[in-house]
């Protein structure tokens, strides 16, 4: 592992760029609050931190985890959703736009919904009385959460190639009045440049909605469409949120066309109370990429994972972040200063960093893809997955300093979350399989083939593990669902 300096651009509040593109709305609304147990599952990284990581697991271990059994499977099409659980029920969503809500002990139907031409890739965030979710066309929508009935539904963006790849983060905003303001945090990403065109005109933007009703509080662009910086820059990546700085800490991807944003390849910090910019860190400056480019391309270098939050040993709090070209930097949450950054591996177009990390007591667990061969132009892009070139790397790292405790390979790459519970890291991988290590050592202790193919990240939650599968990159292929997918809950043998 080779230590990087991070040098390129560190953007501050209000100057030049970032002043100029804060959309700010002020409409009312509001929504009750957010109320889980400690064991459960809510959102695609846990909890505001996105650290990943069950603390109160006590049934699955080390010494137990070889003994995981299959307990029930839900069987359909695609699902990359990562599932949230709460309260006795599993939540998840599918590429046919179908929800669920299954009783996590046995699979049986709480209630199912289904969304009106439109699938889901994204996971879901439970509240109390609600579930929030994005869709595939650009859509945002809330679930009654007892009941499945769809709730409000918004347009986030109309572009045509629109679409919410993200998963979102519930916050409450505390306003001047001391009157509490539940929102989402999520951002707007794009399919436009697996396109071609002449003019390409998507425009990546983080946006604050109401929990109510969906009224847009906020909007952040990322980049203008115009002389100064080119289309693109999706945000794909999840938010992590800190209450206390108010702040949202968002990555964005590259730029579809010349000349690239100063925010692209960047982690954003966003005041989530007011949609200004507190700070940005570009990894990696200059990155154009389409996929019909002609060469020389860019890296395609995007911040797709969701940021950890954490605090070191001397009390610094920052937050943490992958890339794809597969490096991993940690700043000071304040002010954006860099603390330490690691290169991880070679990274590429599908490489380097894909699947958020987790955190827990000091340590982080992240994997690296080496991906070099790409996609197979004769199957319209898709993805080489059963390529034996293309691999990845379990890695366990320090978070005070980023020295790497342990590595171990995995035999094809990652793109869903890497989970930590009980002394044990989860990793699942693009061929389908699911695997349990021991978090101290990188030893393998379980395995399990799940399905052909896999995108999500695996959570357990009460002595449960839940793995969903199923995925065509995440619709490059089309808007027709239709590869095999589903989901598969174990437990330790009875």
């Amino acid at each position: 592992m080779t230590r990087r300096s991070l040098t390129t651009f560190l953007g501050l509040p209000l100057l030049g760029f970032a002043a100029i593109i804060v959309v700010s709305c002020n409409e009312s609304g509001g929504a009750g609050s957010v109320g889980i147990s400690e064991s459960d599952w809510p959102t695609f990284g846990r909890d505001l931190h996105h650290t990943r990581s069950n603390p109160v697991e006590t049934a699955i271990g080390a010494e137990t985890v070889a003994d995981l059994e299959m307990r029930w499977e839900h069987t359909g099409t695609e699902v990359t959703s990562t599932p949230a659980v709460v309260g006795g029920v599993v939540y998840f969503a599918d590429w046919a736009g179908f929800i669920y809500a299954k009783n996590v002990l046995d699979g049986s139907e709480v209630w199912t919904s289904q969304l009106e031409d439109s699938g889901v890739t994204s996971s879901l965030a439970v509240g109390e009385a609600r579930i929030f979710l994005g869709d595939r066309r650009g859509w945002f929508h809330a679930i009654d959460r007892g009941t499945g009935d769809i709730l409000w539904s918004v347009e986030l963006d109309d572009h045509p190639n629109a679409g919410i790849t993200g998963s979102p983060q519930m916050v409450d905003v505390v306003l001047d009045d001391g009157t509490i303001d539940p929102i989402l945090v999520v951002g707007v990403s794009s399919g436009e440049l697996s396109t071609e065109r002449e003019e390409y005109t998507f425009r990546g933007s983080i946006v604050g909605i109401a929990q109510e009703n969906g009224a847009e509080r906020w909007r952040v662009y990322v980049t203008q469409d115009d002389e100064t910086s080119g289309a693109g820059v999706s945000v794909w990546s999840s938010p992590s949120i800190d209450t206390e700085r108010e702040l949202a800490f968002i990555g964005t991807g590259q730029a579809y066309e010349e000349p690239a944003s100063p925010m692209s390849d960047s982690l954003i910090a966003v005041n989530y109370r007011t949609g200004e910019i507190a700070w940005w860190r570009q990894f990696t400056a200059n990155d154009v990429y389409r996929i019909f480019m002609p060469l020389p391309q860019g890296p395609d270098a995007d911040i797709g994972a969701a940021p950890n939050l954490f605090t070191l040993d001397d009390g610094r709090e920052v937050v943490g972040v992958g890339d794809k070209g597969g490096v991993y930097g940690v700043f000071d949450r304040s002010t954006g200063e860099e603390v330490w950054v690691e290169r991880l591996g070679p990274g590429s177009h599908l490489g380097g960093v894909m699947a958020p990390a987790a955190y827990h007591d000091g340590r982080i667990y992240i994997t690296s893809n080496l991906w070099p061969s790409g996609f197979d132009t004769e199957a319209v892009f898709v993805p080489m997955f059963g390529d034996p070139e293309n691999t990845s790397e379990l890695i366990a790292l320090a978070a005070n300093d980023g020295s790497e405790v342990w590595r171990t390979s995995i035999a094809s790459p990652t793109i869903g979350g890497t989970l930590f519970a009980n002394g044990v890291v989860y990793s699942a991988h693009t061929l389908g399989l699911v695997q349990a290590f021991d978090a101290r050592d990188g030893e393998l202790l379980w395995e399990d083939k799940v399905g052909e193919s896999l995108a999500s990240g695996p959570v357990v939650s009460d002595g449960l593990l839940f793995v969903t599968y199923g995925f065509s990159f995440i619709g490059i292929r089309g808007d027709t669902p239709g590869d095999p997918g589903g989901m598969r809950v174990y437990g330790l043998a009875r």
